[in-house]
């Protein structure tokens, strides 16, 4: 098991060779093809004779594309169909084809078809290579992914030298090399997971060894960089749009334009005086109601 630093933007799929293959002999390979010939059975025969002219005999079943589109369209057949192989192999020209009629149960269960070039000189190398290699699956959901390294019934030597090809070969085909790798861990399928390497604590000596208490610090004064940051560039938007406001007010008050909640706005003195003017007219309108005679 590999875990990576970082959850890479798309999904990656990463070839490996390895020194011992892990399948057995006995391990049935399907080989998916491109149409030939105008008949199903006139391409399996082409290309029998092709893989027979190199040598090669660990494919034990070829299935065209034309019989793959027809005899294994429903979905009971394709289930059938991934049952009944323990590796697939495709050809280069087709794999772009395959997704859309093998379905997503291949790519759940990982027995993703690899490609191969069937026009190659050395073709009994290049599929040796493929179907005793193995295939690096790096997903788009998480950090953790799974290599096939071995089995039960290998040499212990085998499987060492298997171990020390892949971390070989990582450090070479992932996006960031050796630097992508956090974790990595050896199990099998009912086993618990055995670290065998941790990026936290290098081996390189004691005085280059960093601990996780000390990246913890680190990651710790990165977030506090980060708030500081987000708070001064609130405080920046908030200056801006008390300026802003300022500046608009300045602007009315300058052009005379009056407020749209009211009448001016009028001082303390205006008041006064109204008060003032009101009193006399009161005083007039009580003498005349005085020099009026009442009649009797």
């Amino acid at each position: 098991m590999v875990v990576l630093w970082k959850i890479p933007e798309k999904e990656l799929r990463i070839r490996l060779s390895l020194p011992h293959g892990i399948r057995s002999d006995l391990s049935d390979v399907c080989l998916f093809t491109k149409d030939e010939c105008k008949s199903t059975e006139e391409t399996e025969r082409f290309y029998r004779k092709l893989l027979n002219k190199h040598g090669i005999k660990t494919i034990s079943r070829i299935i065209p594309l034309r019989a793959l589109k027809t005899v294994y369209k429903a979905y009971e057949a394709k289930l059938r169909l991934l049952g009944s192989f323990d590796f697939f192999l495709a050809d280069d020209r087709i794999r772009r084809l395959l997704p859309s009629h093998i379905g997503s149960h291949f790519y759940r269960r990982k027995k993703v078809p690899v490609p191969v070039n069937l026009l190659a000189k050395n073709l009994s190398k290049v599929i040796d290579s493929c179907v005793g290699g193995t295939v690096l699956n790096i997903s788009k959901s998480g950090s953790c992914s799974t290599i096939r390294i071995g089995h039960a019934g290998m040499q212990i030597q085998h499987i060492f030298e298997n171990i020390i090809a892949v971390t070989k070969s990582l450090s070479e085909k992932l996006p960031e090399k050796w630097d992508s790798v956090k974790l990595l861990f050896v199990k099998t399928e009912k086993s618990v997971s055995l670290p065998i390497f941790s990026s936290f604590v290098s081996c390189r000596g004691e005085n280059n060894r960093v601990s996780f208490r000390k990246l913890k610090e680190e990651e710790a004064k990165k977030q506090e960089k980060e708030r500081k940051i987000r708070e001064k560039q609130k405080l920046k938007k908030k200056n801006k749009k008390l300026r802003r406001r300022t500046r608009e007010a300045a602007a009315l008050r300058k052009g005379g334009a009056a407020p749209k909640t009211g009448g001016p706005v009028k001082g303390p003195g205006s008041q006064k005086k109204k008060t003032k003017s009101v009193k006399p007219q009161l005083k007039a309108a009580d003498a005349s109601d005085q020099e009026i005679p009442q009649l009797v």
